[in-house]
């Protein structure tokens, strides 16, 4: 694998994170039910948790420093995944099928991020980081910027490809 396409599958792993992250965090039941997890308050927050997990590991990525150690913990959430899905399979109340499919999805992402993982480190990539060649002040307070960064509807007035965020369950 060249290096051009190494870098284009830490950039498609790293878009992957993002979308998966969110809707983990996002709507968690609708996963689950997707995968064949009954719902519950219980596995909700699970999901949640490996939501932010996804979203760790974009913006690590997303970064540029240490491009195979984020694939490789990428690696290691996917190893975590199975394992909860591996376990999930003894619950009557999930589906047994679906979850057979999400167990081969994850071990396709695992796949993936172990195989962009390798490369990346075999070629050298450090993913240094780009130069700043502008910067913005924010005339706002601490406060006032957490409280917009963490309403994920404001996402799309910074994050161009998403069209709508709806924090609705």
């Amino acid at each position: 694998m060249s290096a051009h396409n190494t870098h284009g599958l830490a950039r498609f792993l790293t878009r992957f994170s993002f979308g998966l992250g969110l809707s983990q965090v996002l709507a968690p039941d609708a996963v689950n039910r997707l995968i064949g997890i009954y719902t519950s308050d219980r596995t909700a927050a699970v999901m949640r948790g490996l939501g932010f997990r996804e979203l760790t590991a974009g913006f690590g990525l997303i970064r540029g420093r240490n491009t195979s150690g984020w694939l490789w913990a990428r690696t290691v959430g996917d190893v975590m995944d199975l394992g909860l899905l591996v376990a999930a399979l003894r619950n009557p109340a999930n589906n047994s099928r679906r979850i057979g499919g999400a167990i081969a999805a994850a071990a396709g992402a695992a796949a993936l991020d172990a195989l962009a993982a390798a490369r990346t480190a075999k070629s050298g990539q450090t993913g240094e980081p780009a130069e700043a060649t502008r910067a913005i002040t924010v005339n706002r307070s601490r406060e006032d910027v957490y409280a917009y960064w963490h309403d994920f509807e404001n996402l799309p007035t910074f994050m161009h490809h998403l069209e709508k965020v709806s924090d609705q369950w």
